[in-house]
This record gives structure tokens, C-alpha cells and sequence, in this order.
């Protein structure tokens, strides 16, 4: 029904209206409206003036965001500033989002596979079309022939009075682009398509754009990850808001040990699972990649990928022999320094080896270091362990007396040394 009507207005506008209306239409007058006169307001119009009652006015008023508002805090912002604003922060939050979902594979069969495969580049949209290409000549699917252009002097055909209804509607489609059955463009109707917004298509086309590039840009950073390429890693922790680096570092650090499971994993018991491999190197540059410095209170990430460089089978003098290295380099260029290599072998249980990377037990007392003192006391129950001579035995009794001596102590350190002094008692 209503393509029917559409098709008569259309009818209506292509013959003559003599030919459609036969009967004499007899016209009539205009009806005269009096038109009130316009004044445009040039500027502030008085309510006196309006009412009849004198209304005072403030003759500083100005109209909010102009003038003496302008610069005010609760002045409207640019719309355009604070949309900007906005996507950036929800670009920002899309990245560290997308950092926590990682996971990373640096078991032997995916750093031999990464090896043989090609490098990585950024996404290109033209990717796609290349891929849908290659897929069609692969199934042996032959692009259509392109329509040929319509002619340039081409012109609608002529309808006189005696053309039938048939060529009519036919002759009008042609005019109006539309095909048989359809509603003419610009017609409106139940099966009519929505009306698409520009701007809207445009911000989604973008959005997907950029979801695209993270994810390739996300896969970049797992290859590198598989090969050892930790600048690479910090430099994608630059792009972070500086608020997360800390965080997402820590998480990262955490995370590397865990390999991704596949199918072939679940069918295996976990001690024969092959697992993420890192060397002594991979330790020390994943210690440099800590944002702001490498925090003592991080030793406790490095100590799970220092063990599992133990389970591959790197030994406990090589790691020595590296981090006697890493601390006689200038303060500038240490990755560790002597107290975070002290406390990374307390963490993984070397006890007996962490004498060489501690202060005197006098400069120790002197300087009120606490923790100091408590790892004095560790090397020293582990030297009698070893040796079962009674002089380690009252070095970790003085130590630990001076550790609970009066003064500023951590409750960490304090508790430890209560634990110890309770077992020399």
C-alpha cells in the first residue's frame, strides 16, 4: 500500500498535472495574514520594558562561558578538548588492559619455531584485502567483470498520457535508481534500511582500526618476548600510563613463568610439560626493565626464573661468578646492586653464599642497617651449618642482639629477628 502511494506521487511528478486531474480546478484567493513587524534585539532588553514594573538589573551581568566567566573552573569545556581527552584515556586503559591478558611462550620448540618464521610488521589495513584476495584465487573464484559505465548523454525516457501503468512504474524506477518491488530513494518505510550516520561509521571504522593495530602490536611484543628482545619490552612500558608502569612490570615479572596451555599440555602430567626457559642474562635484563629502578622489594619476582635456570640446568657458580660481575660495575650501569643480589640468593635459599655481597657486621651496626644485620645472622647460621664451628654461632647471637637493639627498626626486620633469637636461646 504504501509503495503504491509513493509511486503515485512519483507518477504525479513525471505527467503533466492536466493529465491526472481532467476536471477544471478553479483557484482560489490567498488569504491575507498581517505580518507583525520584526525587531531584531541589538542588546539587552529591559524587563521593565517587557512588564511595565521597574526591574533592577546588575549592570556587570555577563552571559555564562563570555566574559568575566570565561575563565572560571565551572566554565563549559571545549567539547572537542574533552573528547579527545576521553579516547585518549580509554586508548590508555585498552593498552594496559590488553598487557594484563598477555601471556608469553618461551619454551625451547617456540623459540626454535619463532626462529624460522618471518619478522612481524604493523598492521595494514590493506592486509585485508590482500588475504581475501589470495582466499578467492585459492578456491578458484574469479573476481566479477566490472559494470560498464553509464553513458553521459543518456536520458530519461519521454512518457506521454497514453502510456500504461506498467511503463510508467518501470520508466520511474529507472529515473529514481530503485529496483522493482523497492521503495524509491529516499522513501521512507518499514523496510527501509536506517539512515546511517557519518560521523558514527567513521569513529567505529577508526576504533576498529586501532583494536587491529594494538593486537598486532601485542603480538610484536609476545615474539620479542619468545626471543629475548627485553628493550623492546621496555620500550612498550613507556607507552603505559606512567601510573600503571609499576604494576604492569610487576605483573609481567609474575605472569613468565606460565607457558600457555594447549591440548597436548592437558594430556600430560605438569613435571613433564615443557616450560618458559630463561637463562642468568634474561634475569638481569628483565631486573632493568623495572620502571624507575629495580625495588629491592622485587627480588622476590627474580627468584621463581632464577630457579627455573637451575631446573635447565645452570649451576649456582655461573650465577655467582655473573653477579660478582654485575656488582663491580659502576652504581650507574648496575642492574642489581650488592644488597638486591644479597637478598635474590637469600630468596632462592643461598644462604651460604650471600657473605660475600654484605657489609661488615661493625659497619652494619654503625649505619642502623637492620635487614643487614638479620642477613649477617642468615650467612652465619648457615657457615656453622656447614663447617659446625662455634664461632658462626655467637657471630649470629651478637648480630641478632644488635638487629633488637633500641632504635628505628621495620617490622620485618624485627620479627625476624625475634623468630631467630627465640631458636639461639
Amino acid at each position: 500500500m504504501r509503495s503504491r502511494a509513493c509511486l503515485s506521487l512519483a507518477v504525479a511528478a513525471v505527467l503533466p498535472v492536466s493529465s491526472l486531474f481532467p476536471t477544471r480546478l478553479v483557484a482560489q484567493g490567498p488569504v491575507v495574514v498581517p505580518a507583525t513587524p520584526a525587531v531584531r534585539a541589538t542588546g539587552a532588553v529591559r524587563l521593565s520594558t517587557l512588564t511595565g514594573v521597574p526591574v533592577a538589573v546588575p549592570t556587570n551581568a555577563a552571559e555564562p562561558g563570555v566574559g568575566a566567566n570565561a575563565g572560571d573552573p565551572g566554565a563549559p569545556q571545549d567539547p572537542a578538548a574533552a573528547a579527545e581527552a576521553a579516547a585518549t584515556a580509554a586508548a590508555a586503559n585498552a593498552r594496559v588492559q590488553k598487557w594484563k591478558q598477555l601471556q608469553f611462550d618461551r619454551r625451547p620448540s617456540t623459540v626454535l619455531q619463532a626462529w624460522s618464521l618471518p619478522e612481524l610488521k604493523p598492521y595494514d589495513p590493506a592486509e585485508e584485502k590482500e588475504k581475501e584476495a589470495k582466499a578467492k584465487l585459492a578456491n578458484g573464484e574469479v573476481p566479477p567483470p566490472a559494470a560498464p559505465p553509464a553513458a553521459a548523454n543518456e536520458t530519461p525516457p519521454v512518457l506521454n498520457e497514453s502510456a500504461t501503468p506498467e511503463e510508467i512504474e518501470k520508466a520511474l524506477l529507472q529515473q529514481l535508481g530503485a529496483q522493482p518491488g523497492g521503495l524509491p530513494a529516499g522513501a521512507s518505510g518499514a523496510n527501509a534500511a536506517p539512515a546511517v550516520d557519518p560521523k558514527a561509521a567513521a569513529a567505529a571504522a577508526e576504533l576498529q582500526l586501532a583494536e587491529k593495530k594494538l593486537q598486532r602490536e601485542c603480538e610484536m611484543l609476545q615474539r620479542d618476548v619468545t626471543l629475548g628482545r627485553w628493550h623492546k619490552v621496555a620500550e612498550f612500558l613507556l607507552t603505559l600510563p606512567e601510573k600503571e608502569r609499576k604494576g604492569c612490570y610487576e605483573h609481567f615479572a609474575r605472569t613468565l613463568l606460565q607457558h600457555p596451555q594447549g591440548p597436548q599440555d592437558q594430556r600430560l602430567p605438569p613435571n613433564l610439560q615443557e616450560k618458559n626457559r630463561f637463562a642468568f642474562e634474561d634475569v638481569f635484563a628483565i631486573a632493568a626493565l623495572a620502571p624507575g629502578g629495580f625495588d629491592k622489594k622485587q627480588v622476590g619476582l627474580l627468584a621463581p626464573l632464577v630457579q627455573r635456570a637451575f631446573e635447565a640446568g645452570s649451576v649456582v657458580e655461573e650465577f655467582l661468578r655473573l653477579l660478582g660481575v654485575e656488582v663491580a660495575k659502576p652504581a650507574a650501569e648496575q642492574r642489581l646492586d650488592r644488597r638486591e643480589a644479597a637478598l635474590l640468593l637469600a630468596a632462592i635459599g643461598q644462604d651460604l653464599e650471600i657473605g660475600a655481597f654484605l657489609p661488615s657486621a661493625a659497619d652494619a651496626e654503625k649505619d642502623n642497617d637492620r635487614e643487614g644485620l638479620n642477613l649477617l645472622a642468615r650467612h652465619a647460621l648457615a657457615m656453622f651449618g656447614k663447617e659446625k664451628r662455634n664461632q658462626f654461632l655467637e657471630t649470629a647471637r651478637n648480630v641478632t642482639q644488635a638487629a633488637l637493639a633500641k632504635g628505628e627498626i621495620g617490622d620485618t626486620e624485627k620479627a625476624e629477628a625475634l623468630r631467630r633469637a627465640v631458636e639461639l636461646a
